[in-house]
C-alpha cells in the first residue's frame, strides 16, 4: 500500500469515526426538538473545530446513514452588512426527519 493510499484511508476512518461521535451527541438532541413537534434540526458550524470534518461529502453520508433515514446537509445562511453593503455566509448543519403528507397520512 503506497503512503497516499494509507492517508486517504486514515482520513476515510477519522472521517467516519467522527460522524458516529456526533451521531451519538447530537440524538438526544433531535428526540428533543421531535418531541416538541420540529421536523429537523440546525446546528452552527462557526468557531468550530472540526468545521471542515463536518462540511465533507463522507461524513454527511455516513452520518445520513448513522441516523436511519434522516436528512442531513449543509445550509448556507446569507447576511448582509449593511454598513459595508457586503455580503457573508454562515453554514449550519440540517438533520431533517420531516416526511411528505402522502406518508404521515399512511
Amino acid at each position: 500500500m503506497s503512503f497516499v493510499d494509507e492517508l486517504q484511508k486514515e482520513h476515510k476512518n477519522a472521517i467516519i469515526a467522527h460522524a458516529l461521535e456526533i451521531a451519538e451527541k447530537v440524538e438526544p438532541t433531535l428526540r428533543e426538538s421531535a418531541s416538541k413537534g420540529y421536523t429537523g434540526s440546525t446546528f452552527s458550524l462557526e468557531g468550530r473545530d472540526d468545521a471542515h470534518i463536518l462540511k465533507d461529502s463522507l461524513f454527511l453520508e455516513s452520518l445520513e446513514t448513522l441516523l436511519d433515514g434522516c436528512e442531513v446537509k449543509i445550509i448556507k445562511d446569507e447576511y448582509t452588512n449593511i454598513l459595508l453593503n457586503r455580503k457573508f455566509y454562515k453554514s449550519k448543519l440540517y438533520i431533517g426527519w420531516a416526511k411528505s403528507k402522502e406518508a404521515l397520512d399512511d
